[in-house]
Parts: structure tokens; C-alpha cells; sequence
């Protein structure tokens, strides 16, 4: 994973930008299961682009919101 690649403008040098996206509740919940506090979590997720701009800069876009099965499904489908 490269984090921050839109943010950083390292995009190019990829020829295919596959991007997983999830609602800011579950990006939350899941920042602060890595033990962040709910204001630092939130301020990392502030500081980088909104998700729905990621996914519509990446040439694939999955939604992670679900369970591992239903994501898997999708790269299934796209592949």
C-alpha cells in the first residue's frame, strides 16, 4: 500500500491505481481500534483527500465497508 499517493502526486508513477474506500465511520472505528484516539483519528483522516476523490482518481474502486468475503467478491469481479 502507498500512503498518501494522491496526496503526495506519486499516481503517476503507477500504470493502475486500484483504491479501497470505506464510510468515515468505519475508517474511525478502525483507526481507533489501532489505538489512535478519536481526535487523532480524525484529524488523519482530515488531513488527506476525501475518500470518494481517491476512488474516483483510481482506475479501480472497491468499497471496504463490508465483510472481507464482500470485498473479495468485487476483486473477484474485477478480475
Amino acid at each position: 500500500m502507498i500512503p498518501l499517493l494522491f496526496e503526495c502526486k506519486l499516481e503517476s508513477l503507477f500504470a493502475t491505481i486500484w483504491a479501497v474506500g470505506a464510510s468515515r465511520a468505519t475508517q474511525l472505528r478502525r483507526l481507533t481500534a489501532r489505538r489512535l484516539s478519536p481526535l487523532e483519528a480524525a484529524q488523519r483522516l482530515d488531513s488527506q483527500l476525501p475518500v470518494a476523490e481517491k476512488m474516483t482518481r483510481a482506475h479501480f474502486a472497491f468499497w471496504g465497508d463490508g465483510t472481507p468475503a464482500s470485498l473479495l467478491r468485487q476483486l473477484d469481479q474485477a478480475l
